[in-house]
């Protein structure tokens, strides 16, 4: 398949079943979405899905170590002061942090005071990633040097290895303006899941 980065920052793939286009593949999605991080008490594998609700302290950990504080941003004073799930304090926020990740729009970006829906483009722009397709394994593993790296794979049954990982799908890994690292089906575009590096989690508070 060929890839390639729309004006609008979207990853856009030419497949083998269609032509399309990451962003429009993600709208409507953030609750189904798969989106984890490293989490001390929370193991990802298997799951690829913990920067949830449920997990809210944990994160809050993520923030806490590099001194980053929630604003308490939907209040009684505020310009959405009357719309449901609304606290004072900042557990609403926190909650409501954690969803924006997602997709969900509780910066109300579109000013409708509807801090619940999905925002308009889930996906950020992805500029200046370069972009890795990885599928089933098909390095070379004829040498004729015991220095290249061919003849490695040679000694420790490279071939075995690659023959029973043919049926591996093909996902496309890309990094985004939103902070993370996505990975799309290379075929049908829809979002395998999307890392956040501690680091840049712990950034969230203040740059949202």
């Amino acid at each position: 398949s060929r890839q390639s980065v729309k004006g609008d920052g979207s990853l856009n793939t030419d497949s083998d079943e269609e032509n399309w286009n990451a962003a429009e593949k993600l709208k409507n999605r953030s609750k189904e979405r798969n989106i984890w991080t490293t989490l001390p008490d929370n193991s990802y594998i298997g799951n690829w899905n913990n920067w949830k609700e449920e997990n809210k302290s944990e994160i809050k950990n993520l923030f806490d170590q590099t001194g980053n504080t929630i604003i308490d941003y939907h209040n009684a004073t505020s310009n959405c002061s009357s719309t449901s799930g609304v606290e004072t304090g900042t557990n609403d926020d926190l909650k409501g942090l954690i969803n924006f990740v997602r997709g969900q729009d509780y910066f109300d970006y579109n000013g409708n005071c509807n801090i619940t829906e999905d925002r308009a483009h889930l996906l950020g722009d992805i500029y200046h990633s370069q972009l890795v397709e990885v599928g089933p394994p098909d390095a070379n593993s004829g040498f004729t040097d015991v220095n290249q790296e061919s003849y490695w794979r040679a000694k420790n049954n490279y071939q075995s290895f690659s023959n029973s990982l043919q049926g591996r799908k093909k996902v496309i890994y890309a990094g985004a303006n939103d902070g993370m690292l996505h990975a799309f089906d290379a075929e049908t575009g829809m979002e395998e899941w999307a890392f956040i590096p501690p680091f840049i989690a712990s950034k969230l508070p203040v740059v949202i």
